[in-house]
C-alpha cells in the first residue's frame, strides 16, 4: 500500500524556530570575546546552535554582524539551505528588515493558492530571513525560486542548480535523497553519437517533423539494435535536462545495458518552431499512424534496428505519457516496451477507459510518477488498471514534483528495465 504522507509549513520567528525540532541544542566554545559560538560539525548542529549564539550578541552592531557572518558560513559550507532530516531551512540576507521573501517551487506547485505557502521571517536585529519546510519525506527533492519584493531570483546562496523548460532552478534534495549515478557526464569512456536534426515529411500529418539519432558507441550496421523513440526528444536529448545520451552512454560504458538506438522526436515546427506537443500527444491517431508507420520504417531502413515489438520503445512525460500509453494500447505490433512518466491523463481521462475495456496486449511498462504537485492520483489509477489487467509493470512514485530533474533521475530505471543486459 502507498502511504500519503502529510507535511505542514510552520513559519519561524526567533522564539519558535527551534521549538519545531526535536534535537536539544548544542554549543562550542572557541576562545574568542564571545563565549558563545556556532558549532560546525553538522548542518543540525549548526542551525541548533544559533539561538544561544544569537542572544551573547547584546548591541545592534554586533547582532548585525553577527547575522552576516552566520550567512557567511553557511553559504561558504553550501548549508544553504540548511538541510537535516526531512527538514530545511531556506535562509536569505536582505538590506530591508521590512523585505517580502516567498519560496515558490514544486513543493507548492508554484502557486501562491497551494500548501505550503513559504514567507520568511526577519530575524530581530539582523539582516537574515529565514523559514522552516518541513518535507514530505527526508528522500524529497524540489526545485523552487525566491521572491523578493515580487521579483523571482534564484538563491544566490545555493549553487545547487536544476534546469527545467524554462531555464534553471534552485534545488533542495533533503538530508536522504539520493542522485542518480548515471546523470553526469564522465570526462572520459567510450561514448556515442547524436546527429543534427534530420527532416521526415509526415502525410499522415501533412507536415515535417525533426528527430536525431543516437548511435551506441561501436555501433556496426552488421548488427542489430533495440530502439527507443521519446517525444519532446529535444528536451530528453538535452544534457541538462533529460539527459538521455550521457545515461545510456554511462550504462553502456558500466556494461549494464545491450547498446540501443534512440530515436529523438522534436514536436516543434522545423521553420516556425511552433510546439505541437499538445495536439501531437493527446488522443491523435494520425500522429500514431505517423510514430508506427512513417518514423519507424524510416529508422528500419536508415539504420540497423531488430524489427520487433520486443525491442521497440516509445518514451513519454507528461502529455508525451498519454502519448506513450496511447500509442502502446494502438500499436503493440510495433511498440511493446512502454515508457510513461508523470503522465498527464486528467488531460485525456478516457485513457482510463480504453485500457480497461480492451483485451490485455503484449506490453511491458514503465511508469512513475512524482508526489508533490504531480500526477500521482491518475498514475495511480492507471496503475491499477494495469495490474488488474495483467500487465507486465514496473511503477514507481517519488517524493518530487513536476520537473526534468525528477524524469532524469529515472532514466537509467528505464533503459535498465527495457535493455539490461
Amino acid at each position: 500500500m502507498i502511504q500519503k504522507v502529510k507535511f505542514s509549513l510552520l513559519i519561524i520567528s526567533l522564539s519558535t524556530i527551534f521549538t519545531a525540532c526535536s534535537e536539544t541544542p548544542e554549543l562550542t566554545l572557541q576562545p574568542t570575546m564571545m563565549k558563545q559560538t556556532i558549532d560546525m560539525s553538522s548542518p543540525s548542529k549548526f542551525y541548533h546552535s544559533l539561538p544561544n549564539a544569537i542572544k551573547e550578541r547584546k548591541t545592534p552592531e554586533k547582532m548585525s554582524a553577527f547575522g552576516d557572518s552566520i550567512y557567511q558560513v553557511a553559504k561558504a559550507k553550501q548549508w544553504i539551505p540548511i538541510v537535516f532530516g526531512d527538514t530545511a531551512i531556506f535562509l536569505y540576507k536582505h538590506t530591508s528588515e521590512s523585505a517580502k521573501i516567498q519560496v515558490f517551487g514544486d513543493l507548492n506547485g508554484w502557486s501562491d493558492t497551494k500548501t505550503p505557502q513559504i514567507t520568511l521571517s526577519n530575524i530581530t536585529g539582523t539582516k537574515l530571513f529565514w523559514a522552516i519546510y518541513k518535507a514530505p519525506s527526508a528522500t524529497t527533492r524540489v526545485d523552487y525560486k525566491l521572491v523578493v519584493n515580487g521579483t523571482w531570483v534564484l538563491d544566490p546562496a545555493n549553487n545547487r542548480l536544476a534546469w527545467g523548460g524554462f531555464g534553471p532552478n534552485s534545488e533542495l534534495a533533503l538530508g536522504e535523497y539520493v542522485y542518480s549515478q548515471y546523470v553526469n557526464e564522465r570526462t572520459s569512456g567510450n561514448k556515442g553519437t547524436l546527429s543534427p536534426n534530420q527532416k521526415i515529411h509526415s502525410d499522415s500529418l501533412n507536415y515535417d517533423i525533426n528527430y536525431k539519432v543516437y548511435l551506441p558507441n561501436g555501433y556496426v550496421r552488421s548488427e542489430k539494435y533495440p530502439v527507443l523513440f521519446t517525444t519532446d526528444g529535444q528536451e530528453y536529448s538535452d544534457k541538462q535536462l533529460g539527459a538521455t545520451t550521457i545515461v545510456a552512454d554511462n550504462l553502456l560504458m558500466d556494461n549494464k545495458i545491450k547498446p540501443i538506438i534512440i530515436v529523438f522526436v522534436d514536436p516543434r515546427d522545423p521553420i516556425t518552431a511552433t510546439n505541437k506537443r499538445m495536439t501531437e500527444y493527446v488522443n491523435n491517431r494520425k500522429f500514431t499512424a505517423f510514430l508506427a508507420v512513417e518514423l519507424y520504417n524510416k529508422i528500419k531502413t536508415d539504420y540497423s534496428i531488430i524489427d520487433t515489438p520486443e525491442q521497440t520503445a516509445i518514451l513519454g512525460t507528461s502529455l508525451g505519457g498519454i502519448n506513450s500509453a496511447f500509442t502502446g494500447i494502438l500499436r503493440p505490433d510495433v511498440f511493446g516496451l512502454i515508457g510513461i512518466q508523470s503522465p498527464a491523463f486528467w488531460y485525456y481521462p478516457d485513457i482510463h477507459n480504453l485500457y480497461a475495456s480492451t483485451p490485455t496486449k503484449k506490453l511491458k511498462i514503465y511508469m512513475d510518477t512524482g508526489t508533490i504537485y504531480d500526477t500521482q492520483a491518475d498514475a495511480l489509477q492507471m496503475e491499477n488498471t494495469m495490474s488488474s489487467k495483467g500487465y507486465q509493470l514496473q511503477y514507481g512514485e517519488y517524493d518530487e514534483g513536476h520537473s526534468w530533474a525528477n524524469w532524469r533521475a529515472r532514466i537509467d530505471d528505464i533503459l535498465l528495465y527495457f535493455f539490461a543486459h
